[in-house]
């Protein structure tokens, strides 16, 4: 159902960067750089006016590169021709940006498109209430699941403070630590499972 929707990749990236929803509005072709993206900027609301912030929450001085798995730049390159299509289609009317994320004509998508969007999926899915920021928890949650460094997510999700992310993904952390005795008894023990 989503995979139809042309913002379908919104979604994808969101979900397999856990980046934040002003994050993925800022971004611009010039931040992929074929495996990688660049986060340095945010989109956000100021009053009644968006406004492009040169910096992000977090990070390194409010910029961070995030590296992509194939799927991902694959779907990159999809989006890309899509928007291509899309601006042949409408020829001198399309108005180039330079965002990864547009409307039909070219200009930014507004804020707000994503969080409706994503939510008016979701119902008509017939999931249980989820929000487009659980996309963001649910890629912090399951790469610590699967024994990522804490630093490296935290540095994924551009948080300046890798004790932010252990804090808010406690509940991982406990989940591990239930197993943790096992897991080493079996280690020393020689079973390696």
């Amino acid at each position: 159902m989503a995979k139809k929707h042309r913002l379908y990749f919104y979604f994808h990236l969101s979900a397999y960067t856990g980046a934040r929803r002003g994050e993925l509005c800022a971004l611009r072709w010039s931040d992929f750089d074929g495996n990688t993206i660049t986060i340095n900027k945010s989109r956000t609301k100021a009053g009644n006016e968006v406004v492009e912030l040169n910096s992000t929450k977090g990070g390194t001085n409010g910029q961070r590169r995030v590296v992509l798995d194939p799927e991902t730049v694959d779907a990159f390159n999809a989006h890309r021709k899509g928007q291509l299509i899309e601006r042949m289609a409408l020829g001198s009317a399309w108005t180039d940006t330079g965002y990864v994320f547009t409307r039909e004509d070219g200009l930014p998508i507004d804020l707000h498109t994503p969080t409706h969007l994503f939510a008016k999926i979701a119902s008509k899915a017939g999931l249980r209430h989820i929000r487009l920021h659980d996309l963001r928890h649910l890629h912090a949650t399951e790469l610590l699941r699967l024994g990522e460094p804490l630093h490296v997510v935290a540095q994924r999700l551009g948080h300046r403070d890798a004790m932010v992310t252990a804090t808010v993904y406690a509940h991982v952390s406990d989940q591990q630590a239930e197993t943790a005795s096992s897991r080493f008894a079996n280690a020393v023990n020689g079973n390696h499972s």
